[in-house]
């Protein structure tokens, strides 16, 4: 058990959604402009009393299509998306990985032919 002076040293400090900075994902490579960049600005724009996970789960859909296409790779979605959803402040077992949660709901749907 940790000590409770180090505990509160360790936990982020608590934000309201007023305060939380615009997050900058866009130091990554090259990769990530384009309509990946277009998908995660969205995300991050999602307004802090709306359904968050709707969009994270939207942009996921996308991804997969893109991944399908062979346009991105699927690990580069999943880890730009779960920064994104951890940038929003979605959990990380709400945001999940390319097999489960609201990413792995997103990209099993979005590979899915019509």
């Amino acid at each position: 058990m940790l000590h409770e002076a180090l505990t509160s040293r360790l936990r982020p400090p608590e934000t309201t959604p007023a305060q939380r900075p615009r997050h900058q994902l866009f130091t990554r490579p090259a990769t990530l402009r384009g309509r990946l960049g277009e998908l995660l600005t969205a995300i991050l724009d999602t307004p802090p009393n709306t359904k968050r996970n709707d969009m994270l789960y939207w942009a996921a859909k996308k991804a997969a299509e893109m991944i399908a296409a062979g346009e991105l790779e699927e690990a580069t979605a999943v880890a730009a998306l779960q920064e994104a959803g951890l940038a929003i402040g979605l959990t990380v077992s709400e945001i999940g990985d390319a097999t489960r949660g609201t990413i792995g709901s997103g990209l099993r749907k979005g590979r899915v032919v019509a």
